[in-house]
């Protein structure tokens, strides 16, 4: 949508921010990429228990619902989160990215929640 309102400039700047922004919440044993478009990855190295994966996920959205602010735009953007877990979800890193994908198109499909691990 950013794209759409303010111009293909605009959404690169906002993609930027978000990945500041993201990068900045991480541990430096953590990492961090970008997939392509608007779709992020995150690796959290020995994460201690689901709960803490949660927590993580729930700053990312909070950081998210921030508005963002340059030039003389202001815009806010959402966020779908899926997760997967190794090697519980799988061992392979494709599978583990696809089954953390589908869990985030659930939570494009329930928009009461923001994040959901897979199942």
């Amino acid at each position: 949508r950013v794209n759409d309102m303010y111009g293909h400039h605009a959404g690169d700047t906002v993609l930027a921010k978000v990945a500041a922004r993201l990068q900045s919440r991480l541990r430096s044993a953590d990492t961090f990429a970008r997939l392509g478009g608007d779709e992020f990855c995150v690796l959290l190295e020995r994460p201690a228990d689901r709960d803490s994966i949660a927590r993580v996920a729930d700053d990312f959205i909070n950081c998210l619902t921030e508005p963002f602010e340059f030039d003389d735009v202001r815009c806010s953007i959402g966020a779908s989160i899926g997760i997967s877990i190794y090697p519980e979800n799988g061992v392979e890193a494709e599978g583990l990215v696809k089954k953390a994908d589908e869990a985030m198109y659930r939570v494009k499909e329930h928009k009461d929640c923001k994040y959901c691990f897979y199942s």
